[in-house]
């Protein structure tokens, strides 16, 4: 066997493995990878079946305290509060069902329990920390003037090293001048 056929042999099974790997995840609708992903974390993840009016889609979360925090369709990161019996174990893995409508999260009993605006309160977080600091037009007449009384301060400064130098360039010549009418 030479080495053609056995590189011929290794990107055939390559294909046929991604072949496969993409008949999984169009069949199971996106599910394999992202159990496989929580599968992987050993407890560290949940996954998140997402109820959409439409369709149901499968995301990993991470629970941290009371929060689960997970990313949705549009790679916004949302946040919803979970409480004691919100999760389930299944297929060796724990789940929470979010229904997407409502953003609250749907018990193992069918019990729903109400969540928050997630998305109002990420777009409030983030413009919470972007917000400029001066809003207030007294601080900002406050630190113009600083500026320019700093700016001020500077141009007089060197406006006395500039004379300072030229009283020196004078006085420079005059020694100079002083000292060939001592050298005559």
């Amino acid at each position: 066997m030479d080495l053609n056929q056995v590189w011929m042999f290794v990107v055939s099974y390559i294909g046929i493995f991604l072949l496969g790997w993409l008949i999984i995840q169009f069949l199971s609708n996106g599910f394999f990878s992202k159990f496989m992903k929580v599968k992987a974390s050993r407890g560290k993840l949940t996954l998140v079946k997402v109820h959409g009016i439409s369709d149901t889609y499968y995301r990993a979360g991470h629970i941290n305290e009371t929060e689960l925090r997970f990313k949705d369709r549009q790679k916004k990161s949302r946040m919803i509060t979970v409480g004691r019996g919100d999760t389930y174990r299944a297929i060796g893995v724990n789940c929470i069902d979010i229904e997407d409508s409502k953003n609250c999260i749907t018990r193992p009993d069918g019990e729903t329990v109400a969540g928050f605006d997630a998305v109002k309160i990420d777009n409030l977080m983030v413009r919470c920390l972007t917000k400029p600091n001066i809003t207030n037009k007294k601080d900002q007449m406050k630190i113009a003037l600083l500026f320019i009384l700093i700016l001020g301060a500077v141009a007089i400064v060197g406006y006395l090293v500039y004379t300072q130098t030229a009283e020196v360039k004078i006085l420079q010549s005059a020694v100079k001048e002083l000292v060939k009418v001592g050298n005559v």
